[in-house]
């Protein structure tokens, strides 16, 4: 929501005679400036003697000023002054009724809140000073109330350790919260079927295309922000066997006494990798399937598994596993991660925020940590 710029500012001449400024006559000595969501100006005035500065602390039919909090809305003076009983107590009376005054009006005779300039000249410095004040803190206020929104985000497990890793740098820049859940490959398409509520959904592309058909995701709202590569771990402490090449590769897994396979997109290739190596059926009668959801790392930490295959991004993540390295490059697979918006986003702005943030160069020292490679 935007809201409404202040004019909370005075002119000036050069020799710091007062042109034109506001609250002419409301105060008797205006401080402790405060700049509320919605752009008004809130303004103490303190007064518990009948003099100040020299000058009555009357208004002209003989009232007495001060003592009060004063409403100064953007485009005009909304005064809604409560009256605060004595200096010793500090307390908030009931507000009188809200009277309406032009916000800012040229003076005839340069005065500050009644005060004839020639006679003020320390307390125009200090208004100067206060709206100068006012205004900066009106600005960053409205920039924080306007941004400031909660996405919901849905992803896919191999990206948990990344986006939870820089949602803090995004919350921090943008003023934005950022709720994640992270779900398997085969679980997260059921659940955005069934209308689970997003803002924003980090999948594979296959996955964003059939999401787009079932009418789930916006059509031509998907942005590839990083690639994953596949990679080799065993349990820590274990030799790590040689994958150098295709050949070498294929005799580790002949070696093993079991594999880790998961039901993900990298557990998807391994599959059609072993087909394509003539060891499908080998391999198959002594794998180790993970459930939905779990990671490779998991059994081949738990001894399960004595070697195993996924996304490097997530056999970084594991503790308990050793990394022996990437793919060869002959059978490397990339497998790529975008962002979709939902169909019943509500946070559009944020969100597409939240999208160029992760295609942008902020990230990347992250993606890199995490075996991950900008897409862009």
């Amino acid at each position: 929501m935007a809201y409404p710029r202040p004019s909370f500012d005075q002119e000036f001449h050069p020799s710091d005679r007062l042109l034109q400024g506001f609250g002419v006559g409301l105060f008797a000595y205006p401080h402790g400036f405060m700049v509320d969501a919605e752009g008004n100006l809130w303004a103490s005035d303190v007064n518990d003697e009948a003099m100040i500065l020299g000058l009555s602390a009357k208004t002209a039919d003989g009232a007495g000023k001060g003592q009060e909090v004063l409403k100064l809305s953007p485009t005009g003076i909304a005064v809604a002054p409560t009256a605060i009983s004595s200096m010793s107590e500090h307390r908030l009376q009931a507000s009188r009724p809200m009277t309406r005054a032009p916000f800012m009006r040229p003076m005839s005779a340069p005065t500050v809140c009644g005060i004839p300039q020639g006679q003020a000249g320390t307390m125009m410095r200090r208004m100067k000073i206060a709206a100068t004040v006012a205004g900066a803190l009106s600005a960053a206020l409205m920039a924080t109330g306007a941004r400031a929104a909660e996405i919901t985000v849905i992803g896919s497990t191999a990206m948990t350790e990344f986006i939870e890793a820089v949602i803090p740098i995004f919350e921090r820049d943008s003023g934005h919260k950022v709720r994640a859940s992270f779900l398997s490959g085969s679980v997260l398409p059921v659940r955005v079927k069934e209308g689970a509520p997003a803002d924003l959904i980090v999948t594979t592309p296959e996955s964003i295309d059939d999401l787009v058909k079932a009418g789930k995701v916006v059509a031509g709202s998907r942005v590839d922000f990083v690639h994953s590569s596949a990679g080799v771990a065993v349990r820590a402490g274990a030799p790590k066997p040689d994958i150098s090449t295709p050949e070498a590769f294929k005799h580790a897994l002949l070696a093993a006494k079991s594999v880790g396979i998961s039901k993900g997109p990298s557990g998807f290739y391994m599959l059609s990798l072993l087909d394509r190596l003539g060891i499908a059926d080998a391999v198959k009668a002594k794998a180790v399937f993970t459930e939905p959801g779990q990671r490779v790392g998991l059994v081949i930490a738990s001894g399960q598994a004595e070697i195993g295959v996924q996304q490097i991004t997530e056999l970084l993540a594991m503790p308990g596993i050793d990394y022996v390295g990437p793919l060869p490059p002959a059978l490397q697979t990339t497998i790529t991660y975008a962002t979709a918006r939902s169909t019943n986003a509500k946070e559009t702005a944020a969100a597409e925020e939240l999208v160029k943030f992760l295609s942008s160069k902020s990230v990347v020292p992250s993606a890199r940590k995490m075996g991950l490679d900008p897409a862009g």
